[in-house]
C-alpha cells in the first residue's frame, strides 16, 4: 500500500512539474506576441468605466429566455452617432445612458474615434473591423444635415444616408448589400422587411 502511494506521489510530482513547464512554456510563448495597448487619458479611463456600465446594464435589461447577441460597443457607436443631430436635453440623455455624463458629444465622438482606429491595432493575430451607417427615412420630410454627415464621416467612418423606406424592396437590398459588404459575406442578409 505505501509503495502505491508513493508511485502515485511520484507520478503526481511528474504531472505538476510537466504542468509547470508547459505554463511556462506557454507564458513565455505569449510574452513573445505583439500586444499593443491604447493609451488612455483619466478621463478615457473613466469613460471606459461608465460605459462598462452601461454595457452590462443593456446585458440586464435585454437578457431574455432566448438566446441573443447584442453588441453594447455597437450601440455606444449608434447613440453617439445620434448625439450629433440631438440638442438639449435629449442630447444629454444620450450622454448619461451611456455613462458619458458630461463629456458631451464631442467627448463621446472622440472617445468612439479613438476605440475604432486602436482597436483593430490590439491584436496583430486577430482582424477587428468596426464599420458604422447610419439611413433615415426621407419620407419623414427630415433631411441630413451637412454638420450631421460631416461627423459622422470623419469621427465614425459613416456615410449616412436617406433613403425612402417606402420602397421596401429597394431600402432592403441596400441595407442588406451594406452588410454583406462590411461582413466580407458573412452577414449576407441584415433584413428581411422593414419593421
Amino acid at each position: 500500500m505505501q509503495t502505491r502511494i508513493m508511485k502515485q506521489t511520484n507520478f503526481m510530482k511528474k504531472i505538476t512539474l510537466l504542468a509547470c513547464t508547459l505554463l511556462i512554456a506557454i507564458s513565455a510563448w505569449a510574452d513573445e506576441l505583439p500586444v499593443n495597448h491604447i493609451e488612455l487619458t483619466d478621463a478615457e479611463r473613466q469613460l471606459v468605466k461608465s460605459n462598462n456600465v452601461f454595457a452590462f446594464n443593456l446585458f440586464r435589461k435585454a437578457r431574455g429566455d432566448k438566446n441573443s447577441i447584442m453588441s453594447p460597443l455597437s450601440i455606444t457607436y449608434a447613440l453617439g452617432m445620434l448625439n450629433n443631430g440631438a440638442a438639449g436635453q435629449t442630447q444629454q440623455e444620450i450622454c448619461d445612458v451611456l455613462g458619458f455624463g458630461d463629456a458631451g458629444a464631442d467627448g463621446i465622438n472622440q472617445f468612439c474615434r479613438k476605440l475604432l482606429t486602436k482597436a483593430p491595432t490590439l491584436d496583430q493575430e486577430t482582424t477587428a473591423e468596426i464599420a458604422n451607417t447610419i439611413y433615415v427615412n426621407k419620407s419623414t420630410g427630415y433631411e441630413l444635415q451637412q454638420g450631421f454627415i460631416d461627423k459622422a464621416k470623419e469621427f465614425y467612418d459613416a456615410k449616412p444616408e436617406a433613403l425612402e423606406f417606402f420602397d421596401e424592396e429597394r431600402t432592403v437590398e441596400i441595407i442588406n448589400d451594406w452588410g454583406n459588404e462590411h461582413t466580407h459575406g458573412m452577414i449576407p442578409k441584415v433584413l428581411d422587411i422593414l419593421l
